[in-house]
């Protein structure tokens, strides 16, 4: 990034949070890599899944039930044969959860199940799943109670938090997942939505601005196909002086306050 994008990205975000009290910080934990590092290996890929992981950053695996019943990663586009949802659980770790993007309907569910008891590695800390369906999003909660689940929405139809509130609950979720529309989801929307105790994601986002913007409204976590990127824009923006395993005060930039961050060391 040359200085002049670093000034005017620096100003843009500024403005987007004049007034905002605190940003939470985009980070290892509060990132994830959709597809995995996309943008530095093929999507929905071992590769990619790995390459998130060595990052340090969680990420989302798309998965469909091929021919033969079995549960694979796919997204459209993905190269090569695709991995069996097996493989991919075995990478799951409790400090960077996987969230397995189910496509399709309810059909999928018990084959996803005898999936997540064929490995081990897999555990309610480090996998979440997360549907566009309710009833896939329902049958899901029915069949594994203790994972979290949550419902995918483009807002499409949804005029208010209760909206979306309504339709969680109705698919038995513990959280949603929005594509970010600025207009609608404001703090309020956000506060209102968590206020009812469930998470929120907002998708997909790669340009730095909208990330902080999604954080400062309240956002529990970003999906972007860049999550490196994203770090390292906004560590080389805020953290110039910063180095590994180092911590750097709060800082006020045009009246918005941004928090400190910290490199884990991965």
């Amino acid at each position: 990034m040359n200085v002049m994008t670093r000034l005017f990205t620096a100003a843009a975000v500024a403005a987007v949070f004049a007034g905002c009290a605190t940003v939470t910080r985009p980070a290892h934990d509060t990132l994830v890599a959709r597809g995995g590092e996309s943008a530095d290996a093929p999507k929905n890929t071992m590769a990619a899944f790995r390459l998130a992981l060595e990052r340090g950053f969680g990420f989302v695996c798309e998965v469909a039930r091929s021919n033969d019943g079995r549960v694979v990663a796919f997204q459209d586009g993905t190269e090569g044969s695709p991995a069996p949802l097996e493989d991919v659980l075995e990478l799951a770790r409790n400090d960077r959860p996987i969230y397995i993007g189910a496509k399709g309907g309810a059909e999928i569910v018990p084959a996803i199940k005898s999936a997540v008891a064929a490995q081990p590695a897999a555990t309610p800390r480090n996998v979440i799943f997360q549907s566009f369906c309710p009833d896939c999003c329902k049958a899901l909660k029915e069949a594994i109670p203790d994972y979290r689940v949550v419902l995918l929405s483009k807002l499409e139809g949804i005029a208010s938090a209760g909206d979306l509130v309504a339709k969680a609950r109705e698919a038995g979720a513990d959280g949603v997942g929005v594509r970010f529309d600025p207009d609608l989801v404001n703090e309020e929307f956000v506060t209102a939505v968590k206020g009812e105790g469930l998470s929120f994601n907002v998708w997909t986002l790669d340009e730095l601005p909208l990330v902080l913007r999604a954080f400062a409204v309240g956002a529990d976590t970003v999906t972007t196909n860049c999550a490196k990127q994203m770090f390292d824009e906004y560590c080389a923006l805020y953290a110039p002086e910063m180095q590994s395993h180092s911590e750097f005060e709060e800082r006020m930039i045009d009246g918005a306050a941004f928090p400190s961050a910290q490199v884990h060391g991965f």
